[in-house]
């Protein structure tokens, strides 16, 4: 068995002293002392404080980076320290300033030459570069230096044994560095006796390779009529690793009293030269209730790749999923659960919305979903949920908008970006790594995995299905099909090993009966089933179907197996749905406070789940969309009709009752003319009242180290 998901000492507490991780990281003044939360359950305050109702149960978050709670100013923006991104105080954005040819006079040295951004409001600047060099056609970046306040044109020259020809491309970016005091304030909220301010300290990576100085951090409350007071003071050296550092502070001193918190920043010691570019991490409130006793939570996992056949599924008399079947049993199982596209970043973009790809339209990294659309983590961070992610990155870049909502999240890349292979129990490990700290919240935690994504290399204990190659030729294309899926057999029995792990330590950590957890994937496989091997070609089933199962304990009774077809689309308006249900003593709820719920695509899976009448609607949708192949696909209970958006493609109908594999394709007009409607009716969507992305969808260049990702994965056009 996979060894991970280790019990953790009982040093790593949720709360404890302010100088709490050692090692000489930083150097701390705590002037108020910090307070345990107890086992009676942690919530969080909500944004709208301005009267004093908050002792009522409904009260359960405030982050204070909001521009609802800042008192001036927008909010900051989202910075990564250590593989982990967090709305941060201190973060600013970068701006990109230079676009063009860089030339290289000397061989073997390319010098950046450009003139001091106009946009630089500070008087140092980090900048950093990406070159794609002549030689290549893949972009690279090289360390990032600041300009101080003297600079006027900006001269670097790279050393590199590669560089040959005389013109390359190049990007600068600059984002402005601290060199003063900068200060934030919060309007006046109302603390409770249990109020914990929590917040995580770090410098920007990217500054201290470019000589940034140690930086101190305080903390002031100020009551109206009152002077301001030191609530916390501490160093972030500059010697020390970058990593996240969480701070707690007790705010019971001002409980029932009109309270704005001060945060400061500076380099230091002050010196006239100098700068830094100190993080204070998604600050936020936190509380304990004592008429709540337990929290509500909500763990979705998506093991990316895993086709909808492989649940039950054996291969040598070996069951492939015994952890996810059982799983499956304790809950909802759905028979005929589809993604909205046949690759990974529009598919989690449904999942995360509740939208069809025709509104969202993110269909790759490199486009930005819109900021007018809410991600699931947003509307339940509403709600009051902490919220986290660890994720494998690539598909699902941070840039596109998947980190939105989230406190915390990371991507994990400890093995190297372009190292294909999945790492399941790292990212797993993470995830249970923060649940440990946050078991007294209610939370919400987003698992993804490439561990069942191609190239496949099982773990040898796993890689045990070699086959039947008789009739295929050596190096034949049928052959090869055969051993890919052998090797994908090998790490579907390890993923749902993984599962298994992680299911027992949720029920080790007390989890198990408060907790909707949600098990899904983004696509399937093809091993030749229409002539391809892989995903994104087609849109047939065995890329189209996935596995959906729902565990919701005294909600969703165990062993419920639904036939109907279903949409990733769904995942959302059912979780939002559960949370909402008060029938039968339910777990789930939400509090008077809770974030509206914006218009989706989907629908509610909880009826189904409870064995009331069946959904009404006539189909569920998907696009292909290929350079010269775009199609849409509707899904009935019965048959997929594929309706080409081209001239040079024909309409496909399939009965899915007598023909599960899709190989005969029914030439009837009636259908035919169905399968045109169907496809009508999904363009019709695109006019819905939902705002639309088109006036605010952003399209951007993937990061270097994203774009390896993606070619290790096999997509090679980054």
């Amino acid at each position: 068995m996979p060894a991970l998901l280790q019990n953790k000492p009982a040093s790593d507490a949720r709360i404890s002293h302010g100088d709490r991780f050692g090692q000489g990281a930083l150097t701390a003044i705590v002037l108020v002392t910090v307070v345990v939360v107890g086992a009676i359950g942690c919530d969080r305050l909500p944004l709208n404080l301005p009267t004093k109702t908050i002792e009522e149960e409904t009260a359960v978050q405030a982050r204070l980076w909001s521009s609802g709670v800042l008192a001036k100013g927008p909010p900051p923006a989202i910075c990564e320290v250590d593989q982990v991104r967090r709305p941060a105080l201190g973060c600013a954005e970068s701006q990109r300033f230079f676009s063009g040819l860089m030339k290289s006079a000397i061989p073997g040295t390319l010098r950046i030459q450009a003139k001091r951004p106009r946009n630089l409001s500070t008087d140092y600047g980090l900048i950093e570069t990406q070159i794609k060099l002549a030689e290549s056609q893949n972009w690279g970046s090289i360390p990032p230096f600041a300009i101080g306040p003297e600079t006027e044109v900006i001269t670097q020259p790279i050393q590199s044994g590669v560089i040959r020809a005389k013109s390359h491309q190049a990007i600068l970016t600059v984002r402005p560095l601290s060199s003063s005091l900068s200060r934030w304030r919060t309007l006046p909220l109302w603390p409770l006796e249990s109020t914990v301010l929590n917040f995580d300290l770090a410098i920007l990576p990217e500054a201290l390779a470019a000589g940034a100085r140690s930086a101190r951090v305080r903390v002031f409350a100020h009551v109206a009529g009152s002077p301001r007071t030191l609530l916390f003071e501490k160093l972030i050296k500059a010697t020390q690793p970058a990593v996240w550092h969480p701070q707690f502070v007790s705010l019971r001193a001002y409980a029932g009293q009109p309270t704005s918190l001060i945060f400061e920043s500076q380099p230091w010691p002050p010196a006239p030269e100098g700068f830094s570019a100190p993080l204070i991490g998604a600050p936020m409130l936190t509380y304990r209730t004592q008429t709540r006793t337990q929290p509500k939570n909500i763990i979705l996992i998506s093991l990316d790749t895993l086709r909808g056949d492989q649940l039950g599924a054996s291969v040598n008399g070996r069951a492939l999923t015994p952890n996810l079947d059982a799983f499956g049993a304790q809950g909802a199982q759905f028979a005929q659960a589809m993604t909205t596209y046949p690759s990974t970043t529009a598919s989690h973009m449904s999942m995360m919305t509740g939208l069809y790809p025709i509104t969202h339209n993110t269909n790759h990294p490199g486009v930005s979903v819109a900021d007018d659309i809410p991600m699931m983590a947003e509307i339940l961070a509403g709600r009051g949920f902490a919220t986290a992610a660890v994720t494998e990155n690539a598909m699902l870049a941070a840039s596109s908008g998947f980190s939105r909502g989230f406190d915390f999240y990371r991507e994990v890349r400890d093995l190297g970006m372009s190292v294909a292979q999945g790492q399941i129990e790292k990212t797993f490990q993470s995830g249970i790594d923060w649940l440990e700290k946050h078991t007294d919240e209610r939370f919400f935690l987003f698992l993804h995995t490439y561990q069942v994504h191609g190239p496949y290399a099982p773990p040898p204990e796993y890689d045990i299905f070699k086959g039947n190659f008789e009739g295929t030729k050596k190096g034949s294309y049928a052959r090869r099909a055969i051993a890919q899926k052998n090797a994908y057999a090998g790490e579907v029995l390890y993923t749902d090993a993984v599962v298994g792990e992680l299911l027992e330590k949720l029920k080790s950590l007390g989890l198990e009966e408060n907790t909707l957890i949600i098990i899904t994937s983004d696509h399937g496989e093809e091993f030749g089933d229409h002539g391809h091997i892989g995903h994104s070609q087609t849109p047939f089933e065995s890329v189209m179907r996935i596995p959906l199962l729902i565990r919701a304990p005294g909600k969703i009774e165990p062993g419920r197996k639904v036939r109907s077809v279903v949409s990733l689309v769904d995942v959302l308006p059912t979780v939002l749905d559960l949370l909402d249900s008060t029938q039968g003593g339910a777990v789930f709820d939400t509090s008077v406070n809770a974030a509206p719920s914006p218009p989706f695509h989907g629908v509610s899976l909880v009826g189904l789940m409870q064995g009331k009448p069946g959904l009404s609607r006539q189909a569920v949708f998907a696009e292909s969309r290929r350079p010269g192949h775009q199609s849409i696909v509707a899904r009935t209970n019965t048959h997929r009709f594929i309706t080409p958006q081209t001239q040079t493609e024909t309409q496909q109908i399939f009965d899915l009752r007598v023909d599960a594999t899709e190989q005969r394709n029914l030439k009837s007009p009636d259908l035919q003319a169905k399968g045109r409607l169907l496809a009508q009716r999904y363009k019709g969507l695109r006019s819905r009242e939902m705002k639309p992305q088109a006036a605010t969808q952003k399209t951007q260049s993937v990061d270097p180290e994203t774009a390896a990702k993606l070619r290790a994965l096999g997509y090679t056009d980054h």
